[in-house]
């Protein structure tokens, strides 16, 4: 990294203070060059430190530190030199890092602001200044354009929002201090600091109203464990919907009392959200409701203590929350501890009122007609979870917080109690339909949703016994419901005449076609990623599967060569997995093999290839990545069945014993063979191979033991191959003499090494006449007396110019086609130019012996 001498005006004595500014320098060097990737050379910057002042001079001393994480906002100044509520044209932003610093680039010449935003103060786990004020300044007047290094330029906003910002950066080029990096197009003197000061804390006590009459009375406790939210008023002055950011969030314990400490000014509204009363183990105020009897809910600035503040939401959403609670400096009520800059006062009271009910069954629609007739039973233990409607109607992905889970029993029957008003979607998740061997097996493996009745009923029409479920599309595997409707007094009445409770939304099941997954764990000698020829299944490897969410879905087992599958599973996502404890321990069968790594990364296990190593190592031992089951749409390569899917391999080798030494091959000597009329002669050999790892070596052949050869010598190439995939290879020769021949008889005369030439044929012959062929050929001194001979003539335009062959034809009947006849021990064949076609020029005839030999002699016609 380059450096540059950077001389610093000495403003006070302080040396330790002089020390801190100069690593201020060089820390902001370090951050300019590990910036973001913004060009600082394009356009003007600014920046600085947001530090923790400890002693709160106002001054980055030796000890104090840079605060990271800070959300820094820049904003165009509106005109009157300071930032506040004014200052909306927004410029940049960005959060502090590398100790504290921020920087902003690419920024034209202007008036800017720069503010810390309330949000950064909240009572969250994310905000980096909860409980923190700005530091006062110590030149009284902060100016962010005086190059001053580590002092704070920050000052609250008039009047209190809970913000703090600057006066205004005047931004031009070649105008900006250079006291920190040199550089008179940056300003990166912008500092603030914050310290530990006296900030706002608003809480209270939530409690079991047992009378209801909105008051904590002696007997009466708090409730421990109720989330309790705070958000930004949206200025109607009362907890809705509509209101602002979150500002914090906290739990109560100590007997139900709560606090939300480090707070800036501000209006802020208290919520106790639905979901502390919905159908959850963990909820705590599942079943009640808020207190009635000081609705409408009092002040909470009051001051009043014991008294209930929360009121329902309108329309009812589930929540209760506040009026606005107004959160100042010295302004908070101290009849609970003196302290005006903290309200306890702010309390919630929920007694057992009259609550919400959603339930149903869960029946086997033997007949799949939708509606539970008779003889048909109900199923028990299965899971039954319920979530907030994402506002589409309908059971999806998208779908909001968990509200309510329960098993079925007494034949099916499912209810979740105590539930707040709002808008829900039921589901039978995907996990009740997977194996789960050795488990005990989901309760609906192998069936799937009625279709009888869809698309699905409205599961708010009161009607019983009806199939109310629809299968969610894949791969999710689920089945939801439509949106169900839970308010006060407008439930269905049909089922127990209670207008808060609804019975009838009721899921149906039947036996239809559902999806297996599986697939082979294999020996794979050679580490190929593989399953080749020889390569065995594993059997008693242990296979795991888990659903999509993570949730186990089923194990088993290999057997018969190493196979495993799981049945009756819905179109989901998966992921199967060679477990990691039990396979690899001594004894056991993976003991010392590893996943193959040959074809490393490992195939996609959707690409329907078999025999592939789908395997890579995983946190629970090897895992073949997510494989994605739909209906009817699964490979057939295995078993013509496309719900199955039988393509998930595994392969494993042996890292101590892989097989690098090739099979020993021993070819057969080189081989002659007797003449024969024949233009093929089968000949038998075998070449033998023997390797230290394969029993069985793959012997291949260029020409197969036993095949035929032509006349002439042929090399035959032996390849051996072990199961490790490691090659040798010989080669030897088959030599077949072709049928002895004497030469052209007369007319013609000659042999084959005189058989004339384009300069000098061997005999001469008329145009149109018949020109007698002979020849005679024996084989091991016997006469050739069998066998199809054939005879054809090619012209020759010039000495290295043939013109294409032509089959010769006879003058007399008892030759068929261009064949020579047997005359006695003799073949003949009258050749007939003038029916051959053949005209005046030099001509060459080929006789074609039954074995593939030729013989050719050049004659001229005239």
């Amino acid at each position: 990294m380059n450096s540059r001498t950077v001389y610093l005006k000495q403003t006070r004595a302080d040396s330790a203070r002089s020390k801190a500014t100069a690593l201020l320098v060089a820390g902001l060097a370090l951050f300019t060059s590990q910036s973001s990737g913004q060009d600082p050379q394009v356009g003007l910057s600014v920046g600085g430190t947001i530090f923790l002042d400890q002693n709160n001079d106002g001054h980055l001393d030796p000890s104090e530190i840079g605060i990271d994480g800070v959300f820094v906002a820049l904003f165009y100044d509106n005109g009157d030199g300071i930032y506040g509520p004014g200052d909306s044209a927004w410029a940049g932003s960005t959060y502090t890092s590398g100790g504290g610093f921020y920087r902003i680039d690419g920024l034209s010449p202007g008036n800017y602001v720069v503010a810390i935003t309330r949000g950064n103060f909240y009572h969250l786990d994310d905000r980096r200044l909860n409980g923190l004020r700005t530091s006062p300044d110590p030149d009284s007047i902060p100016d962010p354009n005086d190059g001053a290094m580590g002092d704070d330029d920050g000052l609250d906003t008039v009047p209190p929002s809970g913000d703090v910002g600057t006066r205004v950066i005047m931004l031009d080029y070649g105008t900006q201090p250079v006291n920190e990096d040199g550089d008179p197009n940056t300003n990166l003197t912008v500092d603030l600091g914050f310290y530990a000061g006296p900030t706002l804390t608003v809480g209270g006590q939530v409690f079991l109203d047992s009378n209801g009459d909105g008051q904590i009375d002696p007997s009466e406790v708090g409730i421990d464990g109720v989330g309790v939210g705070m958000f930004e008023d949206n200025g109607n002055g009362i907890y809705d919907a509509g209101d602002g950011a979150w500002a914090g969030f906290t739990y109560t314990s100590g007997g139900g009392h709560y606090r939300l400490d480090g707070m800036p000014p501000g209006n802020f509204v208290l919520q106790v959200s639905r979901g502390n009363f919905y159908h959850l183990d963990d909820r705590r105020l599942n079943g009640l409701r808020t207190s009635p009897d000081a609705h409408p809910a009092p002040d909470p600035n009051a001051g009043a203590m014991r008294d209930d503040d929360g009121l329902d939401t309108v329309p009812p959403s589930g929540d209760v929350g506040t009026r606005v609670i107004m959160l100042n400096y010295a302004t908070q009520p101290v009849n609970e501890d003196s302290d005006p800059n903290t309200n306890l006062t702010v309390d919630f009271g929920f007694y057992v009122g009259p609550t919400l009910t959603v339930g149903g069954q869960v029946f086997l629609d033997s007949n799949g007609d939708g509606q539970l007739g008779p003889g048909e039973m109900g199923i028990d233990g299965v899971g039954v979870a319920m979530f907030e409607d994402n506002g589409n109607g309908i059971y999806d992905a998208g779908d909001g917080a968990w509200a309510g889970f329960t098993y079925t029993s007494g034949g099916g029957q499912y209810r979740m109690d105590g539930m707040p008003p709002g808008n829900f979607v039921l589901v039978v998740s995907r996990y009740n339909f997977f194996p789960l061997q050795p488990f005990g097996g989901g309760f609906l493996n192998g069936l799937r949703s009625s279709n009888g009745l869809d698309p699905a009923p409205d599961p708010n029409d009161g009607v019983l016994g009806d199939d109310n479920g629809f299968e969610v599309p894949p791969p999710s595997g689920d089945v939801g419901t439509r949106v169900v409707y839970l308010h006060y007094h407008s439930l269905p009445l049909t089922e127990d005449g209670d207008p808060d409770t609804n019975l009838a939304v009721d899921f149906g099941f039947s036996h239809g076609p559902t999806l297996t997954l599986g697939g082979t764990v294999f020996l794979d000698w050679d580490n190929n990623g593989y399953q080749d020829p020889g390569e065995l299944g594993i059997d008693g490897v242990d296979v795991g599967m888990i659903g999509d969410g993570g949730g186990w879905a089923g194990l088993t087992t290999t057997t018969e060569g190493g196979r495993y599958e799981f049945t009756g599973l819905p179109a989901a996502t998966y992921f199967v997995f060679v477990l990691g404890w039990g396979n690899f321990e001594a004894g056991e069968p993976l003991d010392g093999l590893r996943t193959s790594t040959d074809n490393d990364p490992a195939p996609d296990p959707n690409n329907d290839v078999d025999g592939d190593d789908n395997g890579s190592e995983h946190g629970l031992g090897v895992g073949a990545g997510i494989v994605v089951l739909v209906y009817d749409a699964e490979p057939t390569i295995d078993d013509g069945d496309s719900y199955t899917n039988y393509t998930i391999d595994f392969g494993f080798y042996d890292p101590l014993q892989l097989d690098t030494t090739p099979p020993t091959l021993v070819c057969p000597d080189n081989l002659t063979v007797p003449c024969s009329a024949n233009l093929l002669v089968p000949v038998d050999f075998q070449a033998t191979a023997t390797d230290d790892t394969d029993p069985s070596p793959t012997i291949s052949y260029s020409h197969q033991p036993g095949s035929g050869f032509p006349a002439g010598t042929t090399t035959v190439t032996v390849t051996a191959r072990d199961v490790s995939g490691n090659e040798s290879s010989c080669s030897f020769t088959v030599t077949r003499p072709p049928l002895e021949f004497t030469g052209f008889l007369p007319p013609i005369g000659g042999a084959d090494a005189t058989s004339g030439s384009y300069g000098s044929p061997v005999r001469s012959f008329k145009l149109k006449s018949t020109i007698p062929v002979k020849f005679t050929a024996s084989c091991g001194g016997s006469p050739v007396l069998t066998g199809i001979h054939t005879l054809q003539a090619i012209k020759w335009s010039n000495a290295t110019t043939p013109d294409p062959a032509i089959d010769a034809s006879p003058t007399d009947a008892a030759t068929t086609g261009n064949q020579f006849r047997l005359a006695g021990s003799e073949w003949h064949f009258n050749l007939d130019t003038k029916a051959t076609g053949m005209s005046a020029g030099i001509w060459q005839l080929i006789a074609t012996l039954s074995d593939g030999s030729q013989h050719s002699v050049l004659i001229q016609i005239k």
